[in-house]
């Protein structure tokens, strides 16, 4: 319950939400760091090795979500910030800067769940989806909506205190999580993890 990426972006979380948002044609895929329990060495691979990964069976989905409700889901994945917290969010297709000196905006209720953001500054700031028509980040709309991919405990069963409670769920049944990972890596890496992966790759900005 220490973990890396309770707290800041990852390398294997990169790779993981890359893995959503890629077998799923999504725009953007979010991974909660609670969900990722091993990280994948150097070497040969093997199925185990991704289920060590995702170990909780796990079912991806794909969600509508508005430019609105992205940005306060976002507030919400900060806001334990910068104690680690398993609902921080490893994130694919977008990237965004994060203010620590602004206390957290984000009002939860008696059973623990996202509530609204109150009046005041936001931590969030910048964040902006990527383009893949023009290969450039263009900043988020908040009247756009986007495809974003995770998995049920994220977008189906208010897990990560609900942020994502308001996305339209289109479609609960998209296979296992770690059958994501196998997916991305044979048909869209070629059976190889590359190099690229080996550090995280400057989405999330976090200042203090």
């Amino acid at each position: 319950d220490n973990r890396i990426s309770y707290a800041c972006e990852t390398a294997i979380g990169d790779f993981c939400a890359d893995a959503y948002r890629t077998v799923l044609g999504a725009d953007i895929a979010v991974v909660n760091g609670g969900g990722i329990r091993a990280s994948i060495e150097r070497g040969n691979l093997t199925f185990n090795d991704l289920y060590a990964v995702f170990p909780f069976n796990n079912i991806a989905c794909l969600s509508k979500i508005s430019g609105h409700e992205l940005l306060r889901a976002m507030e919400v994945a900060v806001s334990w910030l910068p104690e680690g917290d398993g609902s921080f969010l490893q994130v694919s297709g977008m990237r965004f800067d994060v203010n620590l000196s602004i206390p957290s905006p984000v009002m939860f209720g008696l059973d623990g769940l996202f509530v609204a953001l109150g009046e005041g500054p936001r931590r969030v700031a910048n964040l902006q989806i990527f383009d893949f028509q023009s290969a450039t980040y263009k900043d988020v709309e908040p009247d756009k909506t986007y495809l974003v991919a995770s998995y049920n405990y994220l977008l189906k069963d208010l897990g990560a205190a609900g942020m994502f409670r308001y996305t339209e769920l289109l479609n609960d049944n998209l296979g296992q999580d770690v059958e994501i990972l196998v997916s991305y890596i044979e048909n869209f890496l070629d059976g190889v993890i590359p190099q690229s992966y080996s550090a995280p790759s400057n989405r999330i900005n976090i200042k203090h």
